[in-house]
Parts: C-alpha cells; structure tokens; sequence
C-alpha cells in the first residue's frame, strides 16, 4: 500500500523505514514544523516524564537531570530519551493512561515531576499524578501546522495514488481533516483507508476508518496488514 505520512521531519522517518520493512510505500508530507522553546529545567526535580520524543530532543538537561530516572509513554519515547543521555528508562504501554499508572505505582506521593513536554498537548490522564505528586509541565517545543495543504498531497489524492493515512493525535487528524476540506478534497481524501492511533483521534466522517487496539506504530502497520 502507498501510505501517506504527515508526520513532522523529526519524526516521519522513523515512521517511512518501519513502512518499508512491512513491504508498504511511505508517502512523506509532513504538515507540522516543530519548533523549540525556550525552557529552565529546575534542579529541584526528582525524577521526569515525557510522551513526546520530540520533548526529549529539544530538553535543556544537565548531568544531574540525566542522572534521573524517566518515565516514558512507550519504546519511541524511550529511545529517545536513550539517546538524549537517561540511563534510567521505565517504558509504559503507550499511552498516558498506562504511563500514569506506572509513574503511580512507582513513585512514593510528594515525588517532584518534570514533565517534558510540547503545547497543545492531551494530557488530561497525566495530570492525576498532581493529585499525589508534585507535577511541573516543561514545554521545550511547539508544533506548528502548515497553512496549505501540500502539492503532493494534493495531487497524489486526485490522483488516487494514496491507498492510506495514517493519524498521530488528535490535533494532527483534526488539522488533516481541515486542510483537505479546504483544498475541497475530501471526496478524494474519503476513498483512503484512514488509520487513527486512539478513539480520541477518530475522525468519523471518514467512511473507511480504523481504531487500533494499542496506541502505537505497530499496531498501526499491523491494521495495514490486516486489509
């Protein structure tokens, strides 16, 4: 199948070469830019959290920040955080709810949290560890939508040279959704297998859709496969 990958840079490749090796075609278009913000990441942390490489790769760490165990939302994260210097690493399931459940059970009440992390997030499972801990958001970047749908989006579609899509977040599926309405593409864009990460990213006026049953790439190929 011909995949398209919105993605933003950092991330599509990674997401393109597991395609390949499936035996699929990555179409990459990323429509986000992520851009980094400026950030302190105090001392006074105990021990981080973070659902987002992209959080790992822009952090302002020391050694004693690194020093800390992290809690990540899944394997990605947890290689990036990996890479970023933590040896320290517990990977939860691959969503915030299995996250907040570890760093729960993990940690004693009153531990002090950094939660690296970008804007406009969804995080709400996340924020009952404030009920018991003492949870600091750091945003170290910010994702940006592109205002146009891309060129080669846009023909590709016309030219019914995508066969699926797959959609990241809520936001991303949103965005997506809106850009091609605008293009006027979404007749075009419904005849695609769209294929959403959770029920909270389900666009449903999408007709042929599909919800996999873990949050991750994996299974997300996996649904591919199964068509």
């Amino acid at each position: 199948m011909r995949v398209l990958v919105t993605r933003p840079a950092e991330d599509s490749e990674r997401t393109a070469e597991a395609l390949r090796l499936a035996g699929h075609e990555p179409l990459v278009a990323p429509l986000f830019v992520v851009q980094p913000l400026r950030h302190v990441i105090p001392d006074r942390v105990d021990a981080f959290i973070a659902t987002s490489a992209n959080a790992l790769r822009h952090a302002t760490l020391t050694s004693r920040h690194l020093g800390l165990p992290i809690y990540t939302v899944g394997d990605a994260t947890a290689a990036a955080a990996k890479a970023a210097g933590f040896s320290v690493i517990h990977s939860a399931s691959g969503d915030s709810a299995d996250l907040a459940n570890l760093v729960g059970t993990a940690l004693k009440p009153g531990v002090r949290i950094g939660y690296l992390a970008g804007t406009l997030r969804q995080d709400e499972a996340l924020q009952i560890l404030s009920a018991h801990h003492k949870l600091q958001t750091l945003e170290t970047y910010r994702t940006v939508a592109v205002d146009v749908l891309p060129e080669e989006i846009s023909s590709n579609l016309k030219a019914a040279r995508i066969d699926a899509a797959l959609h990241f977040s809520p936001r991303s599926a949103k965005d997506f959704n809106s850009l091609i309405e605008t293009a006027g593409l979404f007749a075009d864009a419904d005849r695609v297998l769209h294929v959403f990460i959770s029920p909270a990213a389900e666009v449903t006026r999408f007709t042929r859709r599909i919800v996999v049953a873990r949050p991750n790439l994996a299974a997300m190929i996996a649904a591919l496969d199964d068509r």
